[in-house]
């Protein structure tokens, strides 16, 4: 019943069909055109070609994440025995804040640590990322700094890790004050930067001489 109405609508009066042989053609592609229009969409769904956003995978960010830290990783080892620190510190502190956290893990582990990443980077409470090392348990902070590090960072750091009794250590790319130096020596922090992170990241210091 729709085909026929809508054939109706289409189909030139037949006067103007026998002035002009090209009306004739067009009336009878519009009518092919309809039909075939009409028919792929009672096509039963099955035989319709597939969506390519539905078939397309998606991308695991903290896998990436993961995969992007260790190609840093390789690249800062390459600037440091190039002899070109400041360029791999520099290098750091571009990176993003989510694959710089992926790096100290990844840096950790590669050290001899048992890393436990977490499992996303928000609602985390400040806590970057878990290791176990020589039997003790560390919590650990880690921060793209581009000039002095805040110090209610490390106070907060020490509080959240005193109430859960690990130990706690604090990763950045910045500069240590001596206000904050204090801070983090009542409250047993471990700060790792500068040369000591280059250290860390290119395996060149024993985790358990940073940890001291």
């Amino acid at each position: 019943m729709i085909i026929n109405d809508i054939s109706q609508l289409i189909e030139p009066p037949l006067s103007a069909l026998r002035d002009s042989p090209l009306m004739i053609v067009a009336a009878v592609l519009s009518v092919g055109i309809v039909h075939l229009c009409i028919s792929f969409l009672r096509r039963p769904s099955k035989y319709r070609r597939p969506s390519r956003r539905k078939n397309k995978p998606r991308i695991n960010n903290h896998a990436l994440n993961i995969k992007k830290s260790l190609d840093s990783i390789r690249y800062t080892c390459k600037l440091v025995s190039d002899g070109k620190p400041g360029m791999a510190l520099y290098r750091l502190k571009k990176v993003n804040a989510y694959v710089f956290e992926e790096i100290v893990l990844s840096a950790f582990e590669k050290s001899g640590a048992k890393i436990y990443r977490s499992k996303s980077y928000s609602n985390d409470g400040g806590i970057d990322g878990r290791f176990e090392f020589n039997g003790d348990r560390y919590w650990v902070q880690s921060k793209r700094y581009r000039g002095h590090i805040s110090n209610d960072h490390i106070k907060r750091h020490a509080e959240v890790c005193q109430k859960n009794d690990v130990l706690p250590v604090f990763v950045h790319t910045g500069k240590t004050g001596k206000k904050s130096r204090d801070t983090a020596a009542q409250g047993g922090v471990r700060i790792i930067s500068g040369d000591r992170l280059l250290g860390l990241i290119s395996g060149e210091s024993s985790l358990t001489e940073l940890l001291r």
